[in-house]
């Protein structure tokens, strides 16, 4: 099972995971060095992000050294849980996710749920109609960019429930890190999820062929190098007829840095929502999209409309699928 998943020689999983809590923190130690100054400015720009007015908010952006603006974008996709700021600033970003992670992860559910159901008819029938409760041992539903573990969590508890197994694969060694707190804050079995420090980009090296049912992120894609590369990697160990939900919301990191979004673009690689769909459909998958929205918090002084929502793009793999 993935409970024994070697990604470094006969390295297991677990002490894997421990490397890489252990190497965020050191990574965000050595960071932090000589650096003051600058992520002083950054945490400032980023508390004005979260709490200011949006006029005070984009008059201190407009104004920020280019270095500031870069520190800011590289804490979107590797955080710095090292420090009080840098884990509250975590915290935050998932406040500000949490319609979409949350109605992210409910699709996921269905998903999981649907192929369930499958099973247990499967079972039933072969068992000459008696009812027949069994655990799939064999089902996986992965999540690339776990983040703080908002969705993560709550699909790993689906997972101990129907008898899945939850995969969360992050390129941040803070991020694995904090996740892992989250599923142990929320008492989640062990044997219901396990944990990859990895880049898509680079190859899901620990996984075979055709290994996973379902998989989910929410903006992920946006950092990754190769996104071509990064989609035959997810065809490769998605099952035959597996899914695909990807939440985005490009305009909204758009917005974040407005005019001075070409200073930071080439750490947000892929920003065209056209390429991640014509790219899913360069590399078999089938595609459908939808804007999911629901209405604004009242009196929330820093949105930037009266509605929140994210870009939803559900994927299958093309060929056989039902029970895949």
């Amino acid at each position: 099972g993935y409970g024994t998943v070697m990604p470094r020689g006969s390295v297991p999983a677990a002490l894997f995971l421990i490397g890489a809590c252990m190497a965020g923190a050191s990574e965000a130690s050595n960071g932090s060095e000589g650096a003051e100054p600058l992520a002083e400015a950054g945490e400032r720009l980023l508390e004005a992000m979260f709490d200011a007015p949006r006029a005070v908010f984009e008059a201190d952006r407009d104004a920020a050294d280019v270095e500031v603006l870069r520190w800011v974008a590289r804490h979107f996709m590797h955080p710095d849980t090292s420090t009080p700021a840098g884990r509250r600033h975590m915290a935050r970003m998932g406040e500000v996710n949490t319609f979409a992670s949350g109605h992210l992860a409910e699709l996921v559910t269905e998903e999981m749920v649907s192929l369930s159901a499958w099973d247990r008819q499967d079972v039933a029938g072969s068992a000459r109609g008696g009812e027949v409760e069994v655990r799939v041992s064999d089902r996986v539903v992965m999540e690339l960019g776990v983040g703080g573990g908002a969705a993560f969590v709550d699909v790993a508890a689906t997972c101990q429930r129907l008898g899945w197994r939850a995969l969360g694969v992050d390129v941040s060694a803070a991020s694995i890190s904090a996740t892992h707190k989250a599923l142990e804050a929320a008492e989640t079995g062990s044997a219901a999820y396990s944990l990859l420090l990895c880049d898509v980009s680079e190859g899901l090296w620990a996984l075979p062929d055709a290994s996973v049912d379902v998989i989910y992120h929410l903006n992920c894609w946006y950092f990754w190098n190769d996104l071509p590369s990064a989609l035959r990697e997810l065809h490769r160990v998605l099952k035959p007829g597996g899914v695909i939900l990807a939440g985005s919301k490009v305009e909204g990191i758009a917005s974040v840095f407005g005019p001075r979004l070409p200073e930071v673009s080439d750490m947000f690689r892929n920003m065209i929502q056209g390429d991640y769909t014509g790219a899913l459909t360069a590399n078999g998958f089938m595609n459908s999209e939808e804007q999911v929205q629901k209405a604004a918090a009242e009196g929330s002084k820093n949105s930037r409309s009266s509605v929140v929502g994210y870009t939803l793009t559900r994927s299958i793999k093309k060929g056989n699928g039902a029970g895949m």
